[in-house]
């Protein structure tokens, strides 16, 4: 199961406070502090004609502080393949086209089953 399909059976029940804005449109959710998660964040969006958005992240105390790791995502990508990816937190302002990157490069690498 990807992060995506963990939202609402698993971490909506550990998310924590009222869900805030996040950057280009994502919402941000809180984490309880006793659910192992308590430092991370969590990402989320609906997409139009797409499955939802979610995505993880720890966020640094300050953005010089950021690594190239700080966000994961993992997708399905075929019947038995997750696929899952890093990025910086400095990123996410462009979620979008990277999700989307991702996707393209799937797409166009993976051989189809017979």
């Amino acid at each position: 199961m990807t992060c995506r399909g963990r939202i609402e059976p698993i971490y909506q029940h550990l998310f924590t406070g009222k869900a805030l804005p996040g950057p280009a449109g994502l919402v941000r959710h809180a984490m309880k502090d006793n659910s192992g998660y308590g430092q991370e964040v969590f990402f989320t969006a609906e997409r139009d004609g797409n499955t939802p958005y979610a995505v993880r992240c720890i966020l640094p105390a300050t953005p010089a502080a950021s690594t190239s790791a700080d966000c994961q995502r993992d997708i399905h990508a075929g019947r038995d393949l997750v696929v899952l990816y890093r990025f910086s937190s400095q990123l996410l302002p462009q979620w979008q086209a990277i999700d989307n990157a991702v996707a393209t490069f799937l797409n166009d690498k993976l051989v189809p089953p017979n």
